[in-house]
């Protein structure tokens, strides 16, 4: 438009300035009224392009936020605490790529102050970086917990991947924010009374018509038609990639992996005391009884299938260069799985010492609160050494080959 009123003023100068006849009559000065109504024609062609309509932003905007191969972006949370009147905000980040999930699309990262949500394959991993410990919720353990964790955490529910799979959606108006116009649209998530109570539930997300990318998010919650809490989020820094490259996640060796049954931290059993006697099956049928190991030390390794840094003790355990004394038994304990998802896991994988199933009163008997914990019991019964968490230093300790 800016240069159909460009043209329009060279058109006009042309008329004002007072061309003299000789040039007039040239066959350069026809050259140039020529290409000028060939510009001008152009530029009435293109002056006219129909506006996209909401539901053609709608949908290009979903293209864009589906279509790539991996996206990321960053935002601001103001959340409104009607206990207070009192606004807080916090800033976090989203990552997420395509996967062949039977669960979900996309394997994603969300990171916020000391906390960081992922998701991969069926497992879903929660991390507090204060207290150093990695909760473990998987569908095959806990498919209730699992649902509803996946379908609510607000990394997810609220990032434009999780908004825009939502159904009913609607254009309601476009708004100016800043000089700028943007498109409103509408969800409603609940409208119904409870205990007498009205309650309305608006999702509103806010998309930039000009590159149809998502601009910000408003979640309204209305009792009796007045509004009872604001949530706005607002995204930048978009990112989109059409590479294969995986995520990353690195979780310090410090971290304990725990399952939402274990979120309670207990303190392991001390030095000295004597070890809670057991009689277990391996994966094979046969008992195995903790007196009945007595004149060997012994090494419980209490671990569980998706523990990161469970699976990394034992390929250390599993390496070439390393060998356990030929008077220590070591025993793989998981108070966690069914016998019939270690079978599907030893498929694929391997333990190079008796696995036992089974195991979630001996786990509760040695007050183990996160994976992987480690009991040393000596040859009289007793236990030698406890080691709550990975450590190289203590796997380097048990290696007859390094230590020879």
């Amino acid at each position: 438009m800016g240069l159909f009123f460009l043209s329009n003023k060279i058109w006009l100068m042309l008329i004002e300035f007072e061309i003299p006849n000789y040039l007039v009559k040239t066959s350069f000065y026809t050259m140039i009224k020529r290409l000028y109504f060939l510009l001008f024609a152009l530029v009435a062609v293109f002056s006219c392009e129909t506006p996209k309509t909401p539901d053609q932003i709608w949908e290009e905007s979903k293209t864009q936020i589906f279509n790539p191969q991996g996206l990321s972006f960053q935002s601001k949370m103001v959340w409104e605490n009607p206990n207070f009147h009192e606004f807080d905000t916090t800033f976090s980040g989203f990552e997420a790529k395509k996967i062949k999930d039977e669960y979900f699309d996309y394997a994603y990262i969300g990171k916020r102050d000391n906390y960081t949500f992922a998701y991969w394959g069926g497992v879903l991993q929660s991390i507090d970086h204060e207290k150093k410990t990695v909760k473990i919720t998987s569908i095959e353990q806990d498919s209730l917990n699992f649902i509803n964790t996946f379908h609510n955490n607000s990394f997810l529910s609220f990032s434009p991947l999780g908004l825009m799979k939502k159904e009913g959606w609607s254009f309601v108006k476009d708004t100016i924010v800043d000089n700028k116009i943007y498109f409103d649209y509408l969800q409603i998530e609940m409208d119904t009374t409870i205990d007498k109570t009205k309650v309305l539930l608006e999702n509103h997300l806010f998309i930039n018509p000009s590159n149809a990318i998502p601009v910000w998010y408003s979640r309204r919650l209305y009792h009796h038609g007045k509004r009872n809490q604001l949530i706005e989020i607002y995204f930048s820094d978009y990112k989109f990639s059409e590479g294969n490259e995986e995520l990353t996640l690195e979780i310090p060796s410090t971290y304990v992996s725990k399952t939402e049954q274990e979120s309670e931290t207990r303190l392991p059993l001390e030095v000295g005391e004597k070890a809670p006697d057991f009689e277990l099956l391996d994966m094979e049928g046969n008992p195995v009884r903790l007196s009945g190991l007595k004149g060997k030390r012994v090494l419980l390794d209490f671990s569980m299938i998706n523990c990161g840094w469970c699976k990394i003790a034992i390929n250390k355990f599993k390496d070439e260069d390393f060998a356990f004394d030929s008077n220590l038994v070591p025993l793989y304990i998981n108070p966690v799985d069914s016998k019939e998802l270690m079978e599907k896991y030893l498929r694929s994988n391997s333990i190079p010492f008796p696995v036992l199933v089974g195991a979630s009163e001996l786990g509760k008997s040695y007050k183990v609160s996160g994976y992987p914990t480690f009991y040393i019991i000596d040859e009289n019964g007793k236990i030698e050494f406890v080691q709550v968490g990975f450590s190289d230093n203590f796997i380097d300790q048990l290696n007859r080959k390094e230590n020879s």
